[in-house]
């Protein structure tokens, strides 16, 4: 995708009142870039994490090359490696076009203070400066530790691949169901979604193989599952959370979350998801339980949660309990 198709000052602007007063042109046009410079930030994050992801799959894969794992699981290792470049590259296709429409804004409040002259009080846009590393961070200082101990592979996998990719992509998924979200940025944050919930399901196939090849693994699996569910503690969402969806418009349009949303979805996930899943996988595993077997209980679990969302009427579980069902289930 041509970054430069991403954004156009029309789209942003649109977001905002028009003014013909010289003084609340330039309020306005302070406010379009303050929350230019955060969406920019936050896209600038999540390419920096995307690239971490690719070492990160890269010490995955000669986990699971020293535990002799089957040629599926590093197939798709390798896979999932590749889908990092390219979701860094999209991440700042992002960041491009918005630092490209930061520039244009900053030359027409140039403009205005000129003809007639005015006193700007907001000076960040001096301040701001959008960062590409020139050297990306590399996770844990830089060192690499690969153990054939399968019960770490077990552990590292619940915490980094089923608990974190999965919230990963359901928080993708709901960031593309954002009221009057740009249909660019809801494309790419489709695509990313779909892969990381790909993640999730190499993550879970790799718990699988694992708690059928090693007993100490399916020990490790369920004392960490008890660990989870002894801070199970069901938070109720408030009424201002569920209609949080569009309590913010540029949020929306840059397909941003609020915090309380990122907090909320990561619980979610964890309680109605992780949690049921894993439980089913151990508790079947000692009774040759297929692969097949364990994918038809996970979509029963999350068809019966989605039942119960309809009940509730609760706009954000809705949207979660759908991205569950359309992500993580589908690419099982």
């Amino acid at each position: 995708m041509n970054s430069s198709s991403l954004f156009t000052l029309q789209d942003i602007d649109s977001t905002l009142p028009t003014t013909t007063t010289t003084l609340n042109k330039l309020t306005l046009l302070n406010i379009k870039m303050k929350r230019l410079r955060y969406a920019i930030h936050e896209y600038a994050e999540q390419g920096i994490a995307e690239h971490t992801s690719i070492a990160s799959f890269g010490r995955v894969l000669l986990q699971l090359m020293s535990v002799g794992a089957p040629a599926h699981l590093i197939t798709f290792t390798i896979s999932a490696a590749h889908d990092e470049i390219r979701h860094t590259k999209l991440c700042f296709q992002i960041v491009d076009t918005f630092t490209k429409t930061l520039q244009q804004y900053k030359h027409q409040k140039e403009q205005i203070m000129v003809t007639p002259p005015v006193i700007d009080d907001d000076d960040d846009d001096d301040a701001f400066v959008v960062q590409r590393p020139s050297i990306f961070p590399f996770p844990n200082d830089g060192m690499v530790f690969v153990t054939s101990n399968k019960s770490t592979l077990v552990l590292e996998t619940l915490k980094d691949g089923v608990l974190g990719e999965a919230t990963a992509a359901v928080r993708l998924c709901v960031r593309t169901h954002k009221n009057g979200i740009h249909p660019a940025i809801k494309t790419i944050l489709e695509e990313i979604a779909i892969d990381e919930g790909t993640h999730s399901s190499l993550a879970w196939q790799t718990i699988y193989w694992a708690i059928q090849q090693n007993t100490n693994a399916h020990r490790t699996a369920l004392k960490q599952l008890s660990h989870w569910k002894s801070q199970n503690k069901e938070k109720k969402m408030e009424e201002k959370e569920a209609s949080a969806l569009a309590l913010d418009s540029t949020l929306n349009r840059f397909g941003l979350l609020t915090e309380s949303e990122v907090l909320w979805i990561s619980e979610e996930v964890r309680r109605s998801v992780v949690l049921p899943w894993l439980h089913a996988m151990l508790n079947n595993s000692q009774t040759h339980q297929t692969w097949n077997d364990f994918v038809h209980r996970a979509n029963t679990i999350s068809s019966e949660n989605q039942d119960d969302v309809d009940l509730n009427n609760s706009d954000m579980s809705t949207v979660v309990a759908t991205c569950v069902q359309n992500i993580l289930v589908r690419t099982l």
